[in-house]
């Protein structure tokens, strides 16, 4: 067979070019969906109770995903009582330093307008539109115990860091210590920026937050796309 295959020389030819006719967006995104699909799998499997928690919401593809997926989540009432928190400046990044300097990550490619993605999220929730919140705002303004205050968060059943710069992912590592529990889900986008700096982006700062939490140990669970990784809580105060 592996002989037959090799002389197929057409057919090969034809797969190489569907591939590269595939935009990388698409192929990353359909990774990410299918993390965020896996993700509230395993904890509704495991009955964890929390939130899930989304920053850097951007359009709204990736949050509309998690409230589609949780509806459908193939675990009975798992979900039905999640609330689902999106936290983005829906202006881009502001003022970036040296160390998150980044030819991509510009204020121009990630401007949204808030009102527009709020109607969207609030469509696809449908009955459950009472259990979406976005939280406007930049990172170091919104990730704050005041925010946990207000809407009474606790717990974390799945989190997104999709924010890509360290600084702002810093933020929300801080954000969310307190709202770990074991089993917790970490999804992180484009872990891989950088040209794969370790101390850099949401991969260097997720390394410095350990480094600071010795108490809290992750486990790899997988990967997606084009960079995007997926971590589960092992252990956590």
């Amino acid at each position: 067979m592996f002989q037959l295959l090799s002389r197929l020389h057409f057919l090969q030819n034809c797969l190489g070019r569907l591939v590269s006719w595939c935009p990388p967006v698409f192929v990353h995104n359909l990774g990410k969906y299918w993390a965020i699909k896996k993700a509230l799998y395993l904890t509704g499997l495991e009955g964890l109770e929390g939130g899930y928690f989304e920053f850097g919401v951007f359009t709204g593809s990736s949050f509309a995903c998690a409230i589609q997926c949780a509806k459908r989540s193939g675990v009975k009432d798992a979900h039905r009582l999640m609330k689902f928190y999106g936290f983005d400046s829906f202006e881009g990044f502001g003022e970036l330093d040296e160390k998150d300097a980044h030819p991509f990550y510009v204020d121009l490619n990630f401007k949204t307008d808030f009102e527009v993605v709020k109607k969207r999220l609030k469509k696809v929730a449908g009955k459950r539109k009472k259990d979406v919140n976005l939280i406007q705002g930049f990172f170091n303004e919104t990730c704050v115990d005041a925010t946990k205050k207000e809407y009474g968060l606790t717990k974390a059943s799945v989190i997104l860091i999709d924010n890509d710069t360290y600084s702002a992912a810093m933020d929300c590592f801080a954000f969310c210590t307190s709202l770990l529990q074991h089993g917790t889900i970490i999804i992180l986008d484009d872990a891989f920026s950088y040209r794969g700096a370790t101390d850099k982006g949401v991969h260097g700062a997720m390394q410095a937050w350990l480094a600071a939490n010795p108490l809290v140990r992750v486990r790899l669970l997988s990967h997606y796309g084009m960079g995007g990784e997926v971590y589960i809580v092992a252990d956590c105060p």
